[in-house]
């Protein structure tokens, strides 16, 4: 009993700094866009990354694909079924999310390639590909933002809920540095993420009890009995 509550306060403990890190993002990111426009911004990223950042970004801002949280869930089929859940249940959302911002009610908010002379820019990346619309909000970062709450939920060592956030910023910074998106964009995107793997997570909640298992302990459950059911056959 004692092993499962320390379990339970780990886990507790690791979703909790991760909250705490997403506040901090909240109120850092609301003091930046209210005292800085948002062009400033990304041209003070675009000015004082060093060049090696490029090839970094351009790799590491694909933790951001919606991909990724589908590879989770199928993966967590054999940890867990409720993460496994999760992450196909924020797949969905996020997308639906997105679709509906970006082709419907933002579709007036273009990105930094359509509104800026990139050529006027110190650093434009060369052979990437510049998107021109449906920039708010950043998809990249709402989904990796909500794989990272997820993964925070399932988590079991403290710390890793700060190592997640600070990961999850990383792929907002890739996308301002790589021009595809405004500050404003993947600061709504993080927020949105978080806030709808939250919504979700409160809401299946009450089923959590019934999704503790996995697909590899459910056949092996399955595997014995059967088992049991022919050696009772052979007994009679």
């Amino acid at each position: 009993m004692q092993t499962l509550l320390k379990l339970k306060a780990k886990r507790i403990s690791s979703i909790n700094e991760f909250i705490l890190g997403t506040g901090i993002f909240a109120v850092l990111g609301a003091v930046i866009l209210f005292i800085i426009n948002k062009g400033d911004i990304l041209l003070y990223i675009n000015t004082h990354l060093a060049p090696f950042a490029d090839n970094f970004f351009k790799t590491y801002t694909h933790l951001g694909l919606g991909s990724l949280l589908a590879l989770f869930a199928l993966v967590f089929l054999f940890i867990r079924y409720y993460y496994s859940i999760m992450f196909a249940a924020s797949l969905i959302s996020a997308g639906v999310i997105v679709f509906i911002s970006k082709k419907l009610l933002f579709t007036h908010l273009y990105r930094p390639a359509k509104n800026i002379d990139l050529a006027s820019l110190p650093n434009v990346i060369e052979g990437m590909n510049y998107h021109h619309y449906g920039s708010f909000p950043s998809g990249h970062t709402l989904t990796a933002f909500a794989g990272a709450t997820i993964l925070a939920l399932a988590a079991r060592q403290k710390g890793l809920g700060y190592l997640l956030i600070a990961m999850a910023v990383g792929v907002a910074i890739s996308r301002v540095y790589l021009l595809q998106h405004y500050f404003m964009d993947v600061y709504a995107g993080g927020l949105i993420g978080v806030a709808v793997t939250l919504g979700l997570h409160f809401w299946l909640n009450r089923y959590y009890p019934r999704l503790k298992s996995n697909l590899a302990k459910d056949y092996l459950i399955f595997r014995r009995r059967r088992i049991r059911a022919k050696a009772q056959l052979s007994a009679n």
